[in-house]
């Protein structure tokens, strides 16, 4: 059941959706939203969809930047501050395992918060980090912000992602 049903995150997704298609046509990168399998059971008026587990996170794609490199995200968007970790309605058990499995793998794999209209960035390392402290929820003060985007890159999460994953080597400084 839906804890929070004034926000299902369909704006949050459109807000995607739109930097998702900005980030194609400037060859950045090719994410796809994936919905679960379903099947159709029964006949007649008798019919209904059965959803399946997905086996992945709500985007995958490649980053093009990245030499090819697979993406997988996982979005939310909450009223609360706080996301609860291996719970539902919050990040759940399965989310946070996919998380871990594709970027043991190889991938960058990271999720998108939105609450209350500014969007946050936690990598799978972070998360796993964070269940590794013991913590039951997120805060999302606690990510590391996705600045507001211009024009069609309206969550433009692809530089502070790789922020994250690749940081810039320190310099030391001559005297």
């Amino acid at each position: 059941m839906r804890s929070n049903h004034f926000n299902d995150g369909r704006s949050f997704q459109a807000d995607i959706e739109t930097t998702l298609n900005a980030y194609r046509a400037r060859n950045r990168a090719d994410l796809r939203k994936v919905d679960p399998p379903s099947r159709l059971v029964g006949t007649g008026a008798q019919r209904h969809v059965i959803f399946m587990a997905n086996p992945f996170l709500d985007y995958v794609g490649t980053w093009t930047e990245r030499h090819g490199r697979t993406i997988i995200i996982e979005a939310k968007s909450t009223q609360e501050h706080r996301l609860r970790l291996a719970r539902d309605g919050g990040l759940t058990e399965v989310q946070c395992e996919t998380l871990a499995r594709w970027r043991k793998a190889g991938a960058a794999a990271a999720v998108l918060w939105r609450h209350r209209g500014t969007v946050t960035l936690w990598t799978a390392e972070r998360v796993w980090q964070e269940i590794g402290y013991g913590k039951a929820s997120l805060v999302h003060e606690e990510g590391v912000r996705v600045p507001q985007g211009v024009g069609t890159l309206l969550v433009d999460f692809l530089p502070v992602l790789a922020a994250q994953l690749w940081p810039a080597p320190s310099v030391p400084v001559c005297a």
